[in-house]
């Protein structure tokens, strides 16, 4: 006796499509936090490599790596705010 609530049901090629998009935008979003997170934590202790980077013609990859961070910064005052003073507890 086999029950016919056992086998796996198909899914239409649009089904997976759209859920595959989706799956790709969920992960997007984890990474993007993931890199946001990062960026913010390493900025204390980075700033004065990202201080010669940017001024001073140093790494261009470390000016590259904060470029999303210090616009988010530019656009947003608040995080500009929390950004600013974790700098400065590092910095002073």
């Amino acid at each position: 006796m086999s029950d016919s609530n056992s086998k796996p049901k198909k899914l239409s090629r649009w089904t997976r499509i759209r859920n595959s998009a989706l799956e790709f935008l969920k992960r997007l979003c984890v990474y993007l936090l993931i890199y946001l997170f990062a960026s913010i934590i390493s900025i204390g202790p980075m700033f004065w490599v990202w201080y010669e980077a940017v001024y001073v013609n140093g790494s261009v990859l470390v000016a590259k790596f904060y470029a999303p961070l210090v616009w988010l910064c530019d656009h947003i005052p608040w995080l500009s705010e929390l950004v600013n003073r974790y700098i400065n507890w590092w910095i002073l």
